[in-house]
């Protein structure tokens, strides 16, 4: 089962009203389901479209609901049901793996800056040897929870 997240901010006149903001809709994803702690194989979108005078920038977060042992998950049906064992709570609950799509951004400092990690693990968590990113990579992203 998957969730998703979105966090919209609007541009009019090209000025935006607002940023949104990726935490918020990491949050959004999480709170659809009650009693879920984190979301596991995470997957960020980063979107935008300009028309005329209107426009609008968003994230969108997708991952599957990770939950405490011994916590009411739903079924996929709406109804819930009590789970044993589910994983290593230990290290799902502190620390959420995200992969992340590249739309616009174009080196690992943008992005080390939208998820407010360093760009040193970045790059050491994808093995990279060069800051440029290019469209279409996808990159793994490790939040503290």
């Amino acid at each position: 089962m998957r969730v998703q997240g979105v966090d919209k901010a609007h541009w009019i006149l090209f000025i935006p009203t607002g940023v949104p903001n990726l935490k918020e809709a990491i949050d959004k994803a999480i709170e659809k389901y009650p009693g879920a702690i984190a979301l596991a194989d995470g997957v960020v979108k980063s979107r935008g479209f300009h028309v005329f005078f209107y426009g609008q920038s968003s994230y969108l977060v997708e991952g599957t609901p990770l939950f405490e042992d011994n916590v009411d998950q739903p079924t996929g049906n709406g109804q819930y049901s009590q789970s044993g064992n589910i994983g290593n709570t230990a290290t799902t609950t502190n620390v959420m793996r995200i992969t992340h799509q590249i739309s616009n951004e174009k080196n690992v400092t943008e992005l080390a800056k939208m998820y407010g990690v360093s760009v040193v693990d970045i790059m050491k968590w994808n093995k990279l040897t060069n800051p440029t990113l290019v469209s279409g990579q996808e990159i793994i992203i490790y939040l503290p929870k």
